[in-house]
């Protein structure tokens, strides 16, 4: 993939003050890999009500404060010179997430994306795309950005954010404070042309199952979304080996799985 650059990215992490294991886990990670992160601490609670009191919204605070504090990051490197990487502590970095900085840099948002997702739930049910994600597994060894209008589904969890484009998001959702979850938001604005991304696939930043299963956020805890974050687990490339015809079975029988248990759910 070739020597790795991150002069034009600067990464955050959102970590509580009660977390102090993710925050340990993260940045155990980042020293192994010589990564630069910043930690930001959510808005509390208590501070959230005083924000939101003039809303009306149906987010719980969690949401709210995850929200709120994406903004404002965003809001605080409005004139970044670099682009902006968030992340939440439930995070994984691949081996080679270093030199995949790289093509974003060679890539260079050349088709004047606002942003980018390193991770995302992918829409399972659009069957002809997971037809090509599962045939992607198992011929393919490259890697490729998806469109995110068509397969986005949701997740927020590893967004990079094209610095030219910071201050037209910040204005988009200051129109929408708190009406959605943040990454339904994102989708809603997707879909609606007011916002262009891509998804780079395979993933090399991944989700920490267990993490991500029994998150504050996760506020529907049944089987299609243990099995939805298990199948996006399929698509995590930890070793940089971008062959990944070994996990095409397994990925084909969660799909599976995924598929029953959404039917069979209340």
């Amino acid at each position: 993939i070739g020597d790795p650059n991150m002069d034009n990215i600067k990464i955050f992490y959102i970590n509580m003050k009660n977390q102090k294991d993710r925050d340990k886990k993260i940045q155990k990670q980042a020293k192994i890999l010589d990564i630069q992160l910043n930690r930001v601490e959510p808005f509390s609670i208590s501070d959230i009500k005083k924000i939101v009191k003039n809303y009306d919204t149906k987010l719980t605070y969690p949401e709210c404060s995850l929200y709120y504090t994406i903004y404002n990051i965003l809001y605080n490197n409005m004139n970044s010179n670099n682009h902006i990487l968030i992340l939440e502590d439930d995070i994984v970095f691949s081996k080679e997430i270093k030199s995949v900085f790289n093509i974003i840099e060679d890539y260079n948002f050349q088709n004047d994306e606002d942003m980018i997702f390193f991770e995302a739930n992918l829409n399972i049910f659009y069957i002809e795309f997971m037809k090509d994600t599962l045939n992607h597994l198992k011929n393919q060894k490259k890697i490729t950005f998806i469109d995110s209008k068509k397969y986005y589904l949701a997740g927020a969890t590893a967004v990079l954010y094209n610095k030219n484009k910071i201050k037209k998001i910040i204005k988009l959702f200051e129109k929408n404070l708190f009406q959605f979850a943040y990454d339904l938001q994102l989708k809603q604005y997707i879909k609606t042309n007011q916002l262009k991304a891509n998804i780079l696939f395979p993933f090399f930043i991944g989700l920490n199952t267990k993490l991500a299963i029994n998150s504050s956020l996760a506020t529907i805890n049944t089987s299609l979304l243990e099995n939805s974050i298990r199948l996006r687990e399929q698509f995590f490339i930890e070793d940089g080996e971008i062959d990944m015809k070994k996990r095409y079975n397994k990925a084909l029988k969660i799909y599976l799985k995924t598929i029953k248990s959404y039917l069979l759910d209340d």
